[in-house]
């Protein structure tokens, strides 16, 4: 019986360390930019115009820009925003691209 509870009790601890490592790799994960994150700005904006913006990140995400493609489809207002991210990783560009529609009738701007 004696030798039952120590079993679980030295079970019990090096399950506590992995749960406790688990959470430490999860905090230390690098966060990498989304062409998502940006469509979510782009829709809580009030304005939509046509043409095409460039940006980085700042400090965010060292290496990373953005580029935004706004196209009217037609006269109702319905935009067609393409995103791409770009990110410098070591030697290599990865590049994430994204398109979304958004109906902004009351927006129409040329």
């Amino acid at each position: 019986m004696v030798a039952v509870a120590i079993f679980f009790a030295a079970v019990v601890a090096v399950l506590e360390l992995v749960s406790q490592n688990l959470r430490l790799a999860q905090a230390f994960q690098q966060a990498r930019p989304n062409p998502a994150d940006l469509a979510a700005e782009i829709a809580l904006g009030t304005t939509m115009q046509e043409g095409t913006e460039t940006g980085d990140f700042g400090e965010f995400y060292l290496g990373s820009t953005w580029t935004q493609d706004t196209v009217l489809l037609g006269t109702n207002g319905l935009y067609r925003v393409d995103l791409t991210v770009q990110e410098l990783i070591g030697e290599k560009t990865i590049e994430n691209k994204m398109s979304v529609l958004l109906y902004r009738p009351d927006k129409t701007t040329r």
